[in-house]
């Protein structure tokens, strides 16, 4: 299941941020891994929840039941399906591989945008700890 939502900020006293926002979502009628299927369906859904000229406070696009692919259940024989997985999987595999070879973003979807020309960008000036992920960031007890 993929979700993408959009929400003004609940401090705005603009009047067209009021009526801008939401949340859409849709389950994906066969399980995959293609990055280009998931743009795809979450370009869809963004282009429902964007309102021009609304100011968003916070974004995003959520993924729901996800599972490794061996897991993942079967189309039913007989039953068409969209595009050859296995070519799906060979090109993913090979776009992994060369950004891990090459570096991060060296080959990416045209959707994703150029390097350089972001409008926007996360404020990270002052980044909350991340105790769970990063050793670095454990607090050190001292006695």
């Amino acid at each position: 299941h993929l979700r993408v939502f959009a929400w003004p900020s609940r401090f705005s006293a603009d009047p067209a941020a009021a009526g801008c926002g939401g949340s859409r979502g849709a389950t994906l009628a066969q399980p995959t891994a293609d990055t280009r299927e998931l743009v795809r369906v979450a370009l869809s859904l963004g282009r429902q929840v964007w309102r021009s000229g609304g100011r968003f406070a916070s974004a995003g696009v959520l993924l729901d039941g996800l599972v490794a692919p061996e897991e993942a259940p079967r189309a039913l024989p007989g039953l068409a399906q969209e595009g050859d997985p296995a070519r799906s999987a060979a090109l993913m595999a090979a776009l992994d591989d060369l950004n891990q070879r090459m570096g991060l973003h060296t080959v990416r979807l045209a959707g994703a945008g150029m390097p350089g020309r972001r409008r926007w960008a996360q404020a990270q000036d002052w980044p909350s700890p991340r105790y769970t992920t990063r050793w670095e960031d454990l607090p050190v007890a001292r006695v």
